[in-house]
């Protein structure tokens, strides 16, 4: 897994060693893009090792004649994924899927700024899921998976009740994969729960909002919703 870089409102700038130089810095309405910039801060998330704080240049990535680099911005309620494209001494920048900024995540470091990325991720997922909100997580480090489980009946590996379901598989001690399927009505309670395990949690294997038609549970989870009208039915991100 490759690592992560990221640029907030504390740690502004970020070098990358492409095209001659090229400084991306921070600012609210996207990433600003120059050709250099001084007084170089930023973060860097290593996948399994945790986040820490850069100040040198850092190198891109490299395909035959192209360059490139991915990075993300951290601000506000937002959270933004940037691909830097470097062709023949001309750079363009591209939107990719944030959600690949969580895997691998542990907490150790400056790790305060991915969690507060995670929470703008999916305040910006669950505005956008009118048909309903499924998220999928892999996650290390749980004494146990924190549940509203009054609240919620039982049946096997499924915590369930009107228009929302929980499907919780324990790996090993101290892991656990949960998903949650809600429907558009219990949004608000969807982010609270999938904020509130990220919070909980030492680290993230992997972290996904969507349909996954690979893992069954995305399938069952339906069945245990009170409308199948309102059944999360988005594709995967």
């Amino acid at each position: 897994m490759l690592p992560s870089y990221l640029i907030t409102e504390s740690h502004p700038r970020l070098r990358i060693d492409a095209g001659g130089g090229i400084c991306v810095e921070y600012a609210r309405g996207g990433p600003l893009v120059r050709r250099d910039c001084e007084d170089v801060d930023y973060l860097v998330l290593e996948p399994y090792r945790g986040v820490s704080r850069r100040n040198a240049p850092a190198r891109p990535f490299s395909d035959s004649a192209v360059e490139f680099f991915d990075f993300y911005v951290v601000g506000g309620f937002g959270l933004g994924g940037y691909r830097m494209v470097v062709r023949g001494g001309r750079a363009s920048l591209r939107r990719i899927h944030e959600i690949g900024l969580f895997n691998g995540f542990v907490k150790s470091g400056e790790y305060r700024a991915v969690e507060k990325a995670f929470e703008n991720y999916v305040r910006e997922y669950v505005s956008s899921c009118i048909f309903g909100c499924l998220a999928s997580m892999a996650l290390a480090g749980l004494s146990e998976v924190p549940l509203p489980k009054a609240a919620l009946e039982r049946r096997g590996r499924i915590y369930y009740a009107p228009g929302l379901a929980v499907y919780v598989e324990p790996r090993g001690r101290s892991s656990a994969v949960v998903e949650i399927a809600a429907s558009a009505q219990r949004a608000d309670e969807f982010r609270e729960m999938a904020v509130g395990l990220f919070r909980e949690a030492y680290g993230v294997h992997w972290a996904y909002m969507g349909r996954l038609l690979a893992l069954s549970p995305s399938m069952l989870l339906d069945v245990f919703l009170s409308n199948p009208r309102r059944a999360v039915a988005g594709p995967a991100l």
